[in-house]
């Protein structure tokens, strides 16, 4: 049921509607086209990366306003895949073991990859990789590193996030350990220390994030044990197409409009109803993106009414569990969030 306070606005039109609105303003539409989630096909391509190589960087590169697509790689959370139980170790190459991946083992090891269940706490949900070195001596040639790859489809000149959490294997005297990213030959290094606090069920997850432009049409990524010994974590991997958000835009005449949304339960139950609504600019037309836990999303666009109100109910999937995002974009570019749990 709508809450009474919003009564009376303007709904917005369904899923059905979405990217085939013809009266969306073509910001709009470019917004919502870099979201739809794409397959992976073969190829490399070369690619020009941006690094938040320090701290107060990296947190100004999550804290800033984006407008973001769905994660593009396939079982980037690790979650689909055959049981591991405690641990499972994979063999190289593709396999149904671990759904989107190829594993990499140059010495063709399996104790070097393991699909992690119970054997160590996951960042999320209840599965994670570990990377390790095994009995191959330390090196800096990626070639000769463990690790797994996936390749996605992009859009050449498309600005991409990559997000994706490391941590150390807690029975190997916690020693330093250097995890290698690679798209396309650019590589860059990340190194993890657990304190004396680490250990299976605190694994002290590191969140590591940064963008790269797509020169191509397709990108193939690979994440690698560089250094250290026993076994690396690595869970929650993310590739997602991103638009920065103007701000301070007007979307009408006048002096500019702030942009709300509110959401009519902070907490809901699996499969239960939801409605967003606000305020912008007197009939903008907006766009909804809902971003679901694992990685899928809803994308709604419409307008608001001549009073500058918009209201969108929908029912959640008995499927969703944890945090849901909402985003709210009008046709300045102007964004408003909010999120709710799902029990």
């Amino acid at each position: 049921m709508v809450p009474k306070a919003i009564r009376g606005r303007s709904r917005l039109t369904g899923p059905r509607d979405v990217l085939v609105r013809k009266d969306i303003p073509m910001n709009i539409i470019k917004i919502l086209s870099r979201c739809v989630a794409t397959t992976a096909v073969a190829g490399a391509v070369t690619i020009p990366l941006t690094h938040a190589s320090d701290a107060r960087a990296q947190r100004e590169a999550d804290t800033s306003a984006e407008v973001v697509g769905p994660n593009i790689l396939v079982n980037g959370g690790f979650e689909q895949g055959a049981d591991p139980a405690k641990v499972l170790h994979l063999a190289a190459g593709v396999s149904p073991l671990l759904a989107g991946w190829t594993v990499v083992i140059p010495g063709g090891d399996p104790r070097n990859i393991a699909y992690i269940g119970t054997y160590w706490q996951a960042e999320e949900g209840t599965r994670s990789l570990g990377l390790g070195f095994g009995l191959q001596p330390p090196t800096t040639d990626t070639a000769k590193l463990n690790g797994v790859k996936q390749t996605v489809t992009t859009i050449a000149g498309q600005r991409y996030r990559v997000t994706f959490y490391q941590a150390g294997g807690p029975d190997w005297g916690k020693t330093p350990q250097m995890l290698r990213i690679v798209l396309a030959g650019q590589a860059h290094d990340y190194t993890f220390q657990a304190d004396t606090q680490a250990n299976d069920q605190h694994m002290q997850w590191v969140k590591r994030t940064f963008v790269f432009t797509a020169s191509g049409p397709s990108t193939t990524i690979g994440l690698y044990m560089l250094y250290g010994v026993g076994l690396e974590g690595l869970d929650n991997v993310q590739m997602r197409a991103i638009q920065t958000a103007s701000t301070g835009q007007t979307p009408v005449a006048g002096a500019p409009v702030a942009m709300t949304a509110q959401l009519a339960a902070p907490t809901l139950a699996a499969g239960g109803r939801q409605t967003v609504s606000g305020t912008t600019g007197k009939s903008a037309a907006v766009a909804v993106v809902i971003d679901y836990p694992d990685g899928s999303q809803q994308l709604v666009p419409a307008h608001a009414d001549a009073a500058g109100h918009y209201t969108y109910a929908w029912t959640v999937p008995t499927t969703v569990h944890g945090m849901v995002k909402v985003i709210v974009v009008d046709d300045a570019g102007t964004v408003a969030r909010s999120s709710f749990t799902v029990s």
